[in-house]
């Protein structure tokens, strides 16, 4: 069976050889887990130019859509995940075209496993050239790979830390082996842990309840809610994120208090509770 990085790279392949098609944006799924970029890992100066720049991409991408209805951008790329358009690259020129409000894009549509759409949607992202790509940006999704491939005792499907750090573009695979380690001592931990927690040290890994609601809010898949507060925290947490346009560490500030202590949190649904 064909090691999972060479299925990808032959997927990355037919996405630069496949004759794009226009699709309905109502057929196309978009999912969070499939939104590779964050810049949120990054420090204030860098996030920032990585935010300014993707609100200037899509403003002027939506103001050309507008004004030229036979103007198109580059393709987006879709994966069929048995029957399910999902988009894997092409997150903001996605949300220009509907922001223009257009009925269709064009699409290259990759046909693979889910597996398979994750490391493409990483990969593809890793070599955007659009958006800058911060460095703790694109080392927080390779951890987020590793995380998802390798289960604390072995690599799946014939991956390697050298094959993953090639398919990655990383001339080295010293940081994908420094994962790995932290990856097997965590064990479980890990899928709650954004790369920069996982490699302090284990003093330094007694995060505050801010840090780790921004782990709950980088880490989708896999999150561990253990007692039925944190889970009730969790799902206005969650909420709350899908109504606003925040970073997670100041949305993360805001819950850190209700993390910890049940009353205030009841306080705070009975106030909005009250709004109604």
């Amino acid at each position: 069976m064909t090691a999972l990085d060479d299925r990808v790279r032959a997927l990355i392949a037919q996405t630069k050889s496949q004759t794009p098609i226009t699709i309905p944006l109502s057929d196309i799924e978009q999912h969070r887990t499939f939104q590779k970029r964050a810049a949120s890992t990054e420090a204030n100066v860098q996030r920032n130019a990585i935010r300014e720049k993707e609100v200037e991409v899509v403003k002027k991408l939506t103001a050309d859509l507008s004004a030229r209805p036979d103007h198109h951008a580059e393709p987006v790329t879709v994966c069929d995940v048995e029957g399910r358009l999902v988009l894997v690259d092409g997150h903001h020129r996605y949300s220009s075209y509907r922001a223009a409000q257009r009925d269709i894009v064009p699409a290259r549509v990759i046909v693979c496993s889910e597996s398979e759409a994750h490391l493409l949607a990483t990969a593809l992202n890793t070599y955007n050239a659009t958006i800058p790509l911060g460095k703790e940006e694109r080392s927080e999704m390779v951890w987020r790979e590793v995380v998802r491939l390798h289960d604390g005792k072995e690599w799946a499907a014939g991956l390697s830390a050298r094959k993953l750090a090639g398919l990655m573009g990383m001339g080295s695979p010293k940081t994908v082996d420094r994962m790995v380690s932290a990856r097997v001592e965590l064990d479980g931990e890990a899928d709650q842990m954004t790369w920069k927690q996982a490699r302090q040290s284990k003093q330094e890994r007694t995060y505050s309840a801010t840090e780790r609601l921004v782990g709950w809010l980088t880490t989708l898949e896999k999150i561990n809610a253990e007692e039925p507060h944190e889970q009730e925290v969790l799902i206005e947490l969650f909420r709350t994120w899908n109504k606003e346009y925040i970073s997670k560490e100041e949305l993360a500030e805001r819950f850190a208090p209700y993390l910890e202590s049940p009353k205030a949190f009841q306080k705070y649904l009975e106030a909005d509770m009250g709004e109604f």
